[in-house]
């Protein structure tokens, strides 16, 4: 506001009317400029769409219990698929409002909804809430008390590691492989079919692996 009580002509760009009201009571006539109208490319965006495809471990316990066919199985694990995307976008959004001010000083980051500016940080909060609440409705109401517990469970780990544990030698990488482990054991409890020790172990130590090497 000094700078805009000093200028000669103010120039304001994608402000609220109430930012306006301020200004204009400095400057007389400024001048508003609209943004570039990308919000909804960038609301997609926010979404992080492309990980979902993470999310199709949920039918792996389904389709090793050779049921996959069985349509009071498969349409449980749909919705959970449904209600593990929501809550995963929803923890994408969060983490890139919290992660903000590193993602502006990324040459590739910065580019992002959030970092950009294209979308504002109350539209995040606002997606944040709507997509977790949504998935875990989608949970409870399509699915059941149980997923829904696992769901909630899934949920704070990944907050746990966006917020604390990625930046922890190590446990950041067994949490992340710990993550893709408990999308199949999510699974499990969706479709009620049993996960063998095999599997578990097989896919703890597979994405633990990945983990290393997404790492180095």
């Amino acid at each position: 506001m000094p700078i805009f009580k000093a200028c000669r002509q103010a120039c304001v760009v994608a402000a609220g009317p109430a930012f306006m009201e301020r200004v204009a009571a400095v400057n007389t006539h400024p001048i508003a400029l609209a943004a570039p109208s990308r919000i909804g490319p960038a609301l997609f965006a926010a979404l992080r769409a492309k990980h979902w495809v993470k999310n199709l471990l949920l039918f792996l316990p389904l389709i090793f219990a050779h049921q996959f066919l069985h349509r009071e199985k498969l349409v449980p694990v749909a919705f959970a698929f449904v209600a593990m995307c929501l809550c995963a976008s929803g923890v994408y959004v969060l983490n890139d409002l919290l992660d903000l001010d590193s993602d502006r000083a990324h040459p590739r980051k910065r580019h992002r909804p959030f970092a950009s500016g294209v979308l504002s940080i109350p539209t995040g909060l606002y997606m944040c809430a709507a997509l977790m609440l949504g998935g875990i409705a989608v949970a409870w109401f399509c699915v059941g008390w149980k997923f829904t517990a696992a769901l909630a469970a899934y949920v704070a780990a990944t907050m746990s590691y966006s917020l604390v544990f990625k930046r922890k030698l190590l446990l950041d990488v067994i949490l992340l492989a710990g993550l893709y482990t408990a999308r199949i054991l999510a699974g499990a409890v969706a479709a009620q079919v049993p996960v063998s020790s095999w599997l578990a172990a097989f896919s703890m130590f597979l994405f633990i692996s990945l983990a290393f090497v997404k790492r180095y």
